[in-house]
């Protein structure tokens, strides 16, 4: 069994003594039928690729790439297609979708799918919502707290799963405001989610508070940071900003980025963040100050890509495009 806690604190150290320059393109990998997302397990050294319509049938497929060659190692089917996350303790990898129903009045079903991340086997399959709708936009897995948090676009809601059980056990109903993208702290527990309006979601999982936090226009983009207790934001404007807040939901600082900027992450151990911006096709990268009071812009790369994930460990980033997924390097 895999120990986070034991691996992060290596992590750091490594970080300690590797230099850290302005990123620069590693490689681009086509997928001309398109990405619909990537999910990084730094613990395990594996990314997965999400990509509707791969097979020849055209379902859905899960690319398993190995984090420091870049190399294929799986290709396997998903029984979604919607958002994918995985748990970097177990390794257990969640996919969203809506499937056909003959049970449900509507017709339809939002489902989450438990994926063994070496063969694709489906181990649990996880009802979130009956009814027509949007279905699931983002997925996260909180590997310390035993839960994954599905953005229920269908039902204007946050369903909340327990990784142990593979059961729902509670649903944050958002107010008639639908869930972009949900992210967590991992330490803290502290769950985010954009609305894609002025507002960001704040949920306390021991006070079972949800709180909404001011920010922006169009809240999109959305990352957590464990170690420096923030989140970041988008909004997804034309020109748009990226928002360090608090845990609380507090803005410590607003920075301009570019065009419709719908992606951000961050490398919590050189605490670097990156900027997809969809509208002018460039990632962004800053660097957080003491405190996260104000971000410093350092490199600026074009890249198709709306969104961006990055792996704390290789030091890698993610740019997920429209066709195409850029691997870009810190160094």
């Amino acid at each position: 069994m895999r120990i986070l806690k034991a691996a992060l604190p290596v992590v750091a150290l490594l970080a300690s003594v590797i230099g850290v320059h302005a990123q620069t393109v590693q490689t681009v990998l086509p997928y001309p039928l398109g990405i619909q997302g990537v999910a990084v397990d730094y613990v395990a050294g594996r990314t997965y690729v999400l990509l509707p319509a791969f097979n020849a049938d055209g379902s859905t497929a899960i690319q398993v790439l190995d984090a420091k060659s870049d190399a294929v190692l799986a290709t396997y089917s998903s029984p979604g297609s919607a958002a994918i996350a995985v748990n970097v303790l177990t390794g257990r990898l969640y996919v969203a979708g809506t499937v056909v129903s003959a049970t449900n009045p509507s017709g339809y079903e939002s489902e989450v799918f438990v994926l063994n991340q070496k063969t694709g086997a489906v181990l649990a399959t996880i009802p979130v919502s009956a009814n027509s709708g949007s279905g699931i936009n983002s997925l996260v897995a909180d590997p310390l707290h035993f839960k994954v948090y599905a953005a229920n676009a269908t039902d204007n809601a946050i369903t909340v799963i327990n990784s142990k059980t593979n059961t729902v056990t509670a649903s944050l109903d958002l107010a008639g405001q639908t869930p972009i993208v949900v992210a967590m702290n991992a330490f803290s527990g502290t769950l985010f989610a954009t609305l894609g309006n002025n507002q960001v979601a704040v949920y306390n999982p021991y006070t079972k508070v949800l709180k909404y936090a001011a920010y922006g226009t169009t809240t999109y983009g959305l990352a957590a940071d464990p170690i420096q207790n923030v989140e970041y934001v988008t909004d997804a404007e034309y020109p748009g900003t990226v928002g360090v807040l608090t845990a609380k939901g507090a803005t410590k600082t607003s920075e301009n980025v570019g065009y419709y900027p719908t992606g951000v992450d961050v490398d919590f151990v050189t605490n670097r963040i990156y900027v997809a911006n969809q509208g002018d096709g460039t990632i962004q990268s800053f660097t957080g100050n003491k405190g996260e009071t104000s971000l410093t812009s350092d490199n600026t790369v074009t890249s198709d890509a709306n969104d961006v994930k990055v792996n704390p460990v290789t030091q890698k980033i993610y740019g997920v495009g429209s066709v195409s997924l850029t691997i870009l390097s810190e160094e």
